[in-house]
């Protein structure tokens, strides 16, 4: 899947970086090259975390789950 991010030099010379479609992803880099690769890992954690909250939330209840692509 694909993420489009905004990336905005800072004051401090560093790169702030936001995930459009997963905003609570958020990081920053030295370079450009820097951000990117940090906001790879912090789209990661926090998929990886809303998924974790939203299997607790339904253990125990009947419920189905299916996996889907959006091409």
């Amino acid at each position: 899947m694909e993420y489009a991010i905004v990336l905005e030099k800072m004051e401090n010379g560093r790169w702030f970086c936001q995930c459009e479609q997963v905003p609570e992803a958020v990081t920053q880099g030295h370079t450009i090259d820097e951000a990117k690769n940090n906001i790879k890992e912090a789209i990661a954690l926090v998929l990886e975390t809303k998924k974790e909250l939203t299997r607790k939330e339904y253990v125990g209840r009947r419920n189905l789950r299916y996996g889907f692509a959006i091409l």
